[in-house]
Parts: structure tokens; C-alpha cells; sequence
């Protein structure tokens, strides 16, 4: 009886044995496969897995937000470019509306001071005479109503002229001349000047050149000084 009861004893301990040994052989056998089964999915599927759906996710995510943030950027600097544009442009105006301005007052005053030229140089054409001459040693004669040129002498008294060259008389006879025929003081020859009659002396000028030559009738005026009173252009010159 005893025997019988070690016997079994020893069977259920062997049973025991053999039941736990298959379970770990299970046990080992199931995380082999479970390991081989994610090397797999690791292999076919590129490495992505949770992780790597998230960090693709986030790496998305960035790239789109970098890419709202440069179009926000580009349509800011556009906005910028635009504000800058529409600025030079008015400021391009302005200049283009003041300079307008600038030039149709430049233009105004141009066309009063020309009108005032033309009106001044109408006056004188209208005090201006220019004749042809029937002496044919004179070329054409000129009037024109001159002023007197202011003497240095005393007007208080009858004035007698002195034909001396080089006298008050006969530089103040020569500036009116002068005057009249619009030569330079500078640049003429003084040929003549004689007694004329009646107060009145001729004087005869030309620049260097002697084209042409000038034979001006003057007269004296009381208490003002010598007036030129006609020019004439000569043909040649008598006094050469």
C-alpha cells in the first residue's frame, strides 16, 4: 500500500515536470515568433512604425507650417513692395506735378519777360527811323529821339564848343556818337569832328574795321549837354 502511494506520488511529480517544461517550450517558441514577426514588419515597412507615423506626422506638420509661414512672409513683403510702389509712385507724382508747375511758371515769366522785350524794342522801332539816302556817299541815314548825354561842364552860361581833341567838349561829343551808333568805346576811331552850323557839330567814328564808317549830327542843349540828332552810314570814309 505504501509503495503504491510513492508510485504515484512520483508519477504526478514527473507529470508536473513534463507539463511545465512544454509551457516554457510554448512560452519560448511564441516570443521567437512575436520577435520575428516584428523584425518582419520592420523590414517590409521601412522602419515606420508608431514612432515613425508620428514623427512623419510632425516632420508634415513643420513642413506645412513652414510653408504658411513663407507664404504669410512672401504676402507680407508683397504687401511692403506694394506700399513701397504706391508711395514712389505718388511721391513721382508730385515731383512730376511740381516740376509742371515749376516749368508753366518758368514758361509764364519767359513769355512776360519776352512780351516786355517786344513792347520795350516796338518802342524803340517806333522812335527808330532808318531812311535811304539820296547822297551817294551816304549809305542810309538814322533819327531816333536820344538823350542827351550828361556833361561835366557849367550849363549856367552860353556854351562855347571847343574842337580841340582831347577837350571836355570833344570827349563829350564822342560819347554821344558813340552812344548813337552803338559802337564799342573801346574798339573805335575817332576821324573827325568839325563844326556842323547852328550850334551843331558833326562827328565821324567807325570801329577798327571801318565797316562802316558813322558821320553823326549832334547839338548842344542847354543846361543837359550834347544830343545826338541823326546818324549816317557812309559809303567810304572821306577823312582817311
Amino acid at each position: 500500500m505504501k509503495n503504491d502511494q510513492k508510485l504515484s506520488s512520483r508519477s504526478n511529480r514527473f507529470e508536473k515536470r513534463n507539463r511545465t517544461k512544454k509551457l516554457m517550450t510554448i512560452l519560448a517558441a511564441a516570443a521567437v515568433l512575436l520577435v520575428m514577426v516584428y523584425i518582419g514588419l520592420f523590414t517590409f515597412t521601412g522602419g515606420t512604425g508608431p514612432e515613425s507615423d508620428e514623427t512623419a506626422t510632425e516632420s508634415a506638420n513643420e513642413e506645412e507650417n513652414n510653408k504658411n509661414e513663407e507664404e504669410n512672409s512672401g504676402e507680407e513683403e508683397s504687401d511692403k513692395d506694394l506700399e513701397v510702389k504706391e508711395n514712389e509712385d505718388e511721391e513721382s507724382s508730385e515731383d512730376e506735378d511740381n516740376s509742371e508747375d515749376e516749368e508753366s511758371e518758368e514758361d509764364s515769366e519767359d513769355e512776360e519777360n519776352s512780351k516786355d522785350e517786344e513792347e520795350s524794342s516796338e518802342e524803340e522801332d517806333n522812335d527808330r527811323q532808318v531812311e535811304e539816302s539820296s547822297d551817294e556817299n551816304v549809305d542810309r541815314v538814322i533819327t531816333e529821339d536820344w538823350e542827351p548825354v550828361a556833361t561835366e561842364q557849367d550849363t549856367s552860361g552860353d556854351h562855347t564848343t571847343s574842337f580841340n581833341q582831347g577837350s571836355q567838349d570833344w570827349e563829350e561829343i564822342i560819347s554821344a556818337a558813340t552812344m548813337a551808333t552803338g559802337l564799342n568805346s573801346g574798339d573805335i576811331i575817332e576821324w573827325r569832328v568839325e563844326n556842323a552850323g547852328d550850334g551843331q557839330v558833326h562827328a565821324v567814328i567807325s570801329n577798327q574795321s571801318q565797316d562802316p564808317v558813322y558821320r553823326v549830327l549832334i547839338e548842344w542843349v542847354d543846361g543837359e549837354g550834347y544830343r545826338p540828332l541823326q546818324v549816317e552810314e557812309l559809303n567810304g570814309n572821306p577823312y582817311e
